[in-house]
């Protein structure tokens, strides 16, 4: 966890610091469809695939057959998949709950003013304690086609410690922007208001001056 944390930490930073080198025209994260992996994959991990052969590499490891690899169009599409791993019973579940997009830059390099870097926040869940579920062997996966994304991505468990360092960034950013967005629209009012003051007041003025004549 250490060696993580070190690894992680100068992106929770530059998060932190660079979340204004989103523009207009930033990726959106968009399910376009969902894909049902239908081999078994034992081990608990993560993967963007940018192309059909590269999913299918996996796909085939597992024991798909090659008929069934899931589309993929290499120039439009990206596939996330985030494997649980082998479980005990039913019950469990591991799926996508945010992402952020920003400008990570090496020290000493001039930033390019837009996103490079996609993260994704995931969670796997577990059954509660007396529920009833299937006594079987599961393999939860979450596996979603979406828009083509050009540039570094990265996965974190929202439950690590890293991930939970990001999750209170993002609420900390997300409280900051409301506060913000409250403040704009104070504003809005309170401009709007000096208006309707201001021409009121040139009415005034007006009729006074046909009323007296001058």
């Amino acid at each position: 966890m250490g060696k993580l944390l070190k690894y992680m930490l100068p992106l929770v930073l530059t998060l932190a610091l660079n979340a204004a080198a989103r523009d207009s025209e930033a990726w959106e994260f968009r399910t376009l469809r969902m894909v049902e992996w239908r081999p078994q994959h034992f081990a608990a991990e993560q993967f963007a695939f940018q192309t059909r052969e590269q999913l299918a590499r996996v796909w085939k490891s597992d024991g798909g057959a090659i008929a069934g690899v899931p589309y993929i169009d290499n120039e439009k599409e990206t596939a996330l998949a985030i494997f649980a791993g082998e479980k005990v019973s039913g019950g469990y579940g591991v799926k996508i709950e945010w992402y952020d997009a920003f400008e990570h830059t090496e020290p000493g390099a001039k930033p390019a003013g837009k996103p490079n870097t996609y993260l994704f926040g995931y969670r796997v869940t577990a059954p509660a304690k007396d529920a009833l579920t299937t006594q079987a062997i599961t393999f939860p996966s979450h596996v979603v086609v979406v828009p083509k994304i050009t540039g570094s991505i990265k996965f974190i468990d929202v439950e690590s410690e890293i991930g939970q360092a990001f999750s209170r960034e993002r609420e900390r950013r997300q409280a900051a922007q409301k506060d913000m967005d409250a403040l704009a629209l104070q504003l809005e009012k309170q401009a709007k208001e000096q208006k309707k003051d201001k021409t009121e007041a040139e009415v005034e003025k007006r009729l006074k001056k046909l009323g007296t004549g001058k």
